[in-house]
């Protein structure tokens, strides 16, 4: 069976950087919200809420739908340059009190699952004393992984003249793959440097005497603490992933829809632990089944000689009317209407 792409974990992500990416696309770009909501698992009612939070997962999701409706070769270097320190949670307060620009990036490579889970980074000494910073972005598709790396680089340059409050310049900036012209030049502006594409490398470089500026916010005890809690926030999100996707495997493994008991029990634990760690974990197991029977459903509904009936029974409902209401929950869309769109 194929692995789902939907999954549901604690929702650890503030969400106000998808509602103004959300936003931003539908007064800019005439994309509607819910048009780019469909299949995420998350509904709009999470715009009315600022401080509301959204899985990782989901965050992803709505991620690759925004990046792929986008229309605009700017959009992503707006977008990061809007991100300021505000926006960065504890990773940004944590470089904020560090000692040096270098120490705030090194804060930036070790705890870069905070900024997005999946990235990569890693920060390399150079000949003549400055450093660079390599990126990987998340492995997606891509459209996805561009934008990621181009509001990335926007982002980072701002958060590095917030954290300084001073200008910025940046010594190169190369990108692995083509960037659109405006793109190449409005990143020039930004940080008054060449900026290369197709160098085979998401790559900034930083000169020595920008790595070695003290910052004036310096503060070791509020670092400390800092540090204390986005260590801890990584490890629960390790945690979670490490739970929850044995769950999912084994709900992939399985030729019918198990109960939570014999879930629980392929885990040596009862059910009543089961839901337990899943409650604290932000999810029940009904959202794990439903996930599930989405990702199944969306299969079945691939192969044209499998009627609705059959797919409804195939995943337990009792009726295609059940069924129907389901999918159009999950997706946005009716099943006859996914079908016929080619939608995978």
């Amino acid at each position: 069976m194929k692995q789902n792409v939907l999954q549901y974990s604690t929702p650890s992500w503030h969400s106000f950087e998808l509602q103004k990416l959300l936003l931003r696309l539908q007064r800019e770009q005439g994309v509607a919200v819910e048009t780019v909501l469909q299949g995420t698992g998350v509904d709009q009612q999470f715009l009315e809420d600022p401080t509301r939070c959204v899985t990782v997962e989901q965050e992803l999701a709505v991620y690759i739908r925004i990046a792929n409706l986008n229309r605009d070769p700017l959009f992503a270097f707006h977008h990061g340059r809007s991100m300021g320190l505000s926006q960065w949670g504890l990773l940004g307060q944590a470089m904020l009190s560090s000692q040096t620009v270098l120490d705030a990036l090194r804060l930036f490579t070790r705890f870069v699952g905070l900024f997005s889970w999946q990235m990569q980074v890693s920060l390399q000494a150079l000949d003549h004393g400055g450093y660079a910073l390599t990126l990987l972005p998340t492995p997606v598709d891509e459209t996805t992984q561009q934008f990621e790396v181009e509001s990335s680089f926007a982002a980072l340059h701002t958060l590095l003249e917030d954290i300084l409050v001073d200008r910025v310049t940046f010594q190169a900036l190369a990108f692995a793959t083509p960037v659109f012209i405006e793109v190449l030049h409005y990143f020039e502006g930004a940080v008054c440097c060449d900026v290369a594409e197709r160098a085979g490398a998401n790559r900034v470089e930083f000169a020595a005497a920008l790595v070695q500026r003290p910052l004036p916010y310096a503060d070791p005890e509020h670092l400390a603490l800092l540090e204390a809690l986005c260590r801890k926030h990584l490890r629960q999100l390790a945690q979670e992933q490490d739970l929850l996707g044995a769950v999912n495997g084994y709900l992939n493994s399985c030729e019918q829809l198990p109960s939570i008991e014999a879930v629980a029990s392929h885990f040596s634990m009862s059910s009543r632990t089961l839901r337990r760690r899943l409650t604290a974990l932000g999810c029940n197991f009904q959202h794990l089944l439903d996930d599930h029977r989405y990702g199944l459903a969306r299969e079945f509904l691939q192969d044209e000689t499998m009627s609705l009936e059959a797919v409804a029974k195939a995943l337990s409902y009792s009726d295609v009317r059940s069924f129907r209401q389901a999918f159009k929950r999950w997706s946005g869309m009716a099943p006859g209407q996914f079908r016929s769109s080619g939608s995978s």
